[in-house]
C-alpha cells in the first residue's frame, strides 16, 4: 500500500483539482481527512492510501469481470453455485457481506480443486488457516457430499405414517 498526503490551507479557495485528479487515476483503498492546526494556520489534510495500481474504469472495468459459467465446466459451475448459495446463507446469518467470507475467485478455486481438509482449504490464496478452519466442515460437506446427506439434492422422502389414524370429526 502507498500513502499520499494532500494539504490545503483553510479557508480553502475550493481548488482541489490535484487531489481529484489523483483519486481518479489510482485504485484507492482508503481516504481520510483531518483538520490540523500548524504554525502557518489551520490546514485541511487528506491522507489517501492506494493499492499501487491504476484505476480501472469504463470498458476495461467491465472486461475484468469473470463469467464463471464460461470458465468452469458444467459440474464445476453447479458446485460453484451451491458454494455461493451457502456463502450467502452463512453471511446473512453472521450479518456480514458475502465477500467478507469468500470471494467468487476463492469459490471457483474450491470448485475446481481437490480439497479434502481444512489445511487444504487454507492454501487457497487469501483464505488463511483461521477462516479455513472455521468453515471447513461446512465447505467440505458441499465439496464432498455423502449419499443421503443434506447437501446432496435428492427427491423428497415418502411420507411415513406413524401411530393410529384418528377418525374423530372436528
Amino acid at each position: 500500500m502507498r500513502f499520499r498526503v494532500f494539504q490545503y490551507p483553510l479557508p480553502t479557495a475550493g481548488d482541489l483539482s490535484d487531489l481529484n485528479a489523483f483519486l481518479g487515476s489510482q485504485r484507492v483503498a482508503t481516504a481520510a481527512h483531518h483538520v490540523a492546526a500548524t504554525a502557518q494556520g489551520t490546514m485541511l489534510v487528506f491522507v489517501v492510501e492506494t493499492t499501487g495500481g491504476p484505476a480501472v474504469r469504463g470498458p476495461q472495468a467491465a472486461a475484468s469481470k469473470i463469467d464463471y459459467r464460461e470458465k468452469l465446466s458444467a459440474e464445476q459451475f453447479a458446485l460453484f453455485t451451491n458454494l455461493r448459495a451457502a456463502r450467502k446463507a452463512w453471511a446473512d446469518a453472521e450479518g456480514l457481506p458475502v465477500y467478507a467470507l469468500f470471494t467468487n475467485a476463492q469459490l471457483a478455486q474450491m470448485a475446481t480443486g481437490a480439497y479434502a481438509t481444512a489445511s487444504d482449504l487454507g492454501r487457497i490464496d487469501g483464505l488463511g488457516p483461521a477462516r479455513a478452519e472455521k468453515y471447513a466442515e461446512r465447505l467440505l460437506a458441499i465439496l464432498h457430499p455423502h449419499p443421503g446427506s443434506l447437501t446432496e439434492v435428492t427427491s423428497p422422502p415418502e411420507p411415513v405414517m406413524t401411530g393410529k389414524a384418528s377418525s374423530q370429526q372436528p
